[in-house]
């Protein structure tokens, strides 16, 4: 039986700048990229598990979700190890 591949997901989050606080919603954006070989990820889930939203990455493997400080991303992919960052 063959096992799953289990590659790393490299995810390079930017955030925006401005001022936050710990109650206001702010706009993550970032890009997920395959971390062998450097390639965006189309069709990521990126769910934000402490406000129960999601979205998925685009073509170029960008994406745009928005979080309160402190709260976790899960991202998952077919074929990949599911991460959560926070």
């Amino acid at each position: 039986m063959l096992k799953p591949k289990h590659i790393t997901l490299l995810l390079a989050l930017f955030f925006t700048v401005g001022i936050s606080f710990s109650q206001e919603d702010t706009t993550v954006k970032g890009v997920v990229v395959n971390a062998a070989d450097g390639n965006p990820l189309e069709n990521v889930n990126i769910v934000n598990i402490n406000q129960v939203r999601g979205t998925a990455t685009n073509v170029k493997g960008e994406f745009e979700i928005s979080a309160k400080v402190n709260d976790t991303l899960h991202l998952s992919y077919l074929g990949f190890k599911s991460i959560r960052v926070r």
